[in-house]
């Protein structure tokens, strides 16, 4: 097996991939863009926040729903790269307040997008895109991936 089968493509993975949650309110539809749980940044953030946490409750076992909340700050940024469509409970189709993405320097609102994630349904729908290798191929690698899963045969590519 080519390692490329098992390996996202990397532009991709950083990146992102913007994916539609829900179905569309007033016409609008709302999307997320999601990054590869395995990159890189994600991993050390979440070392990081993992360790300091270690260190704050001298070793002790972290306490219910603790690593849930590391996790969720891990992925502002790293994992969840960005939304479009949001917006506040108090929005109208007249008058929209939206959820803003970034916070005036080009950098992604980390509050902003720490709200969306401590969403139950929101933060399991990033956490499974995110561990979706297939998502995170270019189209004729997922289809090759798709096919080797499924246990068909899969003629080599030439030239590749």
């Amino acid at each position: 097996m080519k390692l490329s089968f098992v390996t996202p493509d990397a532009e991709l993975a950083d990146k992102g991939i913007e994916k539609p949650f829900g179905e569309p309110i007033d016409g609008l539809q709302a999307y997320l863009r999601i990054g590869y749980a395995g990159n890189d940044a994600f991993r050390n953030k979440l070392a990081k926040l993992s360790k300091n946490a270690q260190e704050q409750t001298a070793g002790r076992e972290l306490p219910d729903g603790a690593f849930r909340k590391l996790q969720r700050r891990a992925m502002v940024g790293t994992i969840l790269l960005g939304w479009r469509n949001w917006e506040e409970d108090d929005s109208t189709p007249e008058k929209r307040h939206w959820i803003e993405e970034t916070n005036g320097n080009g950098k992604i609102h980390e509050a902003n997008a720490d709200r969306l994630l401590s969403i139950p349904l929101v933060f399991d729908y990033v956490n499974a895109v995110s561990g979706q290798l297939e998502s995170f191929k270019k189209e004729d690698d997922a289809a090759t991936s798709a096919a080797i899963k499924s246990g068909a045969e899969v003629e080599p590519a030439v030239g590749k």
